[in-house]
């Protein structure tokens, strides 16, 4: 271990390192140069070089810039085996990713994933290509595997726009080109080609956006994750929705949770936050709550229809922006929207010590009061707190230690 001191005040440190990559089998070392807080800890400053090395075939290695502990300008990482070289570039500026964003996966000389963007203030914006190895689709039912290519864009809020594109090679030799229409976070549409039938068959739940999460929390977000200080948490390839986008942000209220003291900002936004330090939640059972209050339409047949939807808990303990996700007794719907509309008595979220508005999702079983369901059709109801790759200009918070 080594240490010195510059002209600056600045002192060097260069000797074994602690990082989050010390579950893998190497020696570990960094050299960085840093300053001295008041409370005894160390404020990085200037360059930083970390390597995990197995042997000489077989290592990992970070390289950067620190200004005042946060990640500053473009990082590296590199992850090298043998035959297989993972390279992730960031542009950082104040220890949010800002510039380039740039992922390239090689096995034996061949690309097999990459991606190519731009990044503001944490979101991806602008153009966005790469190369994939997989897409699934129509809720996880469907799927292709092969040598992909896909493009598109996001606008300015980060939000999916516009046209995309992914040509994927199939292992028998075919291909399929599959096609997105977006408008701000909205899909106008989604299908595909098969080249051996020329048929169009048409994507009902799915998008090309989704290959850009599994690129990412495949490899690039677990490397970031090696040096998680001085910035926000590892993207994890997750598109905005609209529902995260707010345009009336102010310059106080961006420096409020940019200073670390957000309290006050959540006290009084009407954005819907994903990550509360407590989850909502309601504490009797609420499909008990839905079965005694619902009225059962004359045309339902079934004994038992299933349903599960998301919506928000509003700060009042009232619900509200309920949405269906899957239905197999759709003539309840709008029967259960009600009854949820009407319903009292939720626990709202909370972040920061303030209430705030928060996703929650549901899943339950309506009884058709004239049927009685066996035991097997009985299912215990879930209450589970949306869960978010993502992250919106709120979820953003330095790991600083």
């Amino acid at each position: 271990m080594c240490m010195t001191m510059s002209a600056q005040g600045l002192k060097t440190y260069s000797g074994p390192y602690r990082a989050n990559a010390h579950f893998l089998l190497g020696t570990q070392k960094a050299t960085y140069t840093y300053k001295n807080a008041e409370d005894g800890t160390r404020i990085y400053e200037g360059n930083f070089i970390y390597s995990c090395i197995t042997n000489p075939k077989l290592y990992l290695k970070v390289t950067g810039r620190f200004h005042d502990d946060c990640k500053e300008g473009l990082w590296t990482y590199t992850d090298k085996s043998t035959s297989e070289t993972k390279t992730l570039k960031i542009n950082f500026k104040e220890g949010y990713r800002n510039g380039i964003y740039e992922y390239t996966y090689t096995s034996k000389g061949t690309i097999k994933e990459s991606l190519k963007a731009t990044m503001k203030d944490g979101v991806m914006v602008g153009p966005v290509s790469g190369h994939a190895v997989q897409y699934v689709f129509q809720g996880g039912s469907q799927g292709v595997m092969g040598k992909g290519v896909f493009s598109g864009q996001t606008d300015e809020g980060g939000l999916a726009d516009g046209s995309w594109k992914l040509t994927m090679k199939l292992g028998d030799g075919s291909t399929r080109v599959f096609y997105d229409k977006w408008e701000h976070g909205v899909i106008k549409e989604s299908y595909y080609i098969d080249d051996t039938t020329g048929d169009k068959e048409d994507i009902k739940e799915g998008g090309i956006p989704y290959v850009i999460c599994d690129i990412v929390t495949d490899a690039p977000c677990k490397m970031e994750w090696w040096i998680d200080r001085g910035s926000d948490k590892p993207w994890q390839g997750t598109l905005l929705k609209p529902e995260d986008v707010r345009k009336e942000y102010t310059e106080a209220e961006l420096n409020a949770v940019n200073s670390g003291v957000p309290t006050e900002y959540y006290e009084k936004c009407d954005v819907i936050i994903r990550n509360c330090d407590i989850d909502p939640k309601y504490e009797e059972n609420v499909e008990a709550y839905v079965q005694q209050h619902i009225v059962i339409p004359e045309s339902m047949s079934k004994a038992m229809g299933d349903i599960s939807l998301k919506c928000v808990v509003e700060r009042d303990g009232t619900l509200s922006n309920i949405e269906i996700l899957d239905s197999d007794e759709p003539i309840l719907d709008e029967e259960v929207i009600r009854v949820l509309k009407e319903m009292k008595g939720w626990c709202p979220g909370m972040k920061n010590n303030a209430i705030v508005r928060s996703f929650v999702t549901i899943s339950m079983s309506i009884m058709n009061k004239k049927e009685t369901p066996t035991t097997n059709q009985r299912k215990k109801p879930q209450v589970n707190l949306m869960k978010v790759l993502g992250k919106s200009i709120l979820s953003r918070g330095y790991y600083r230690r």
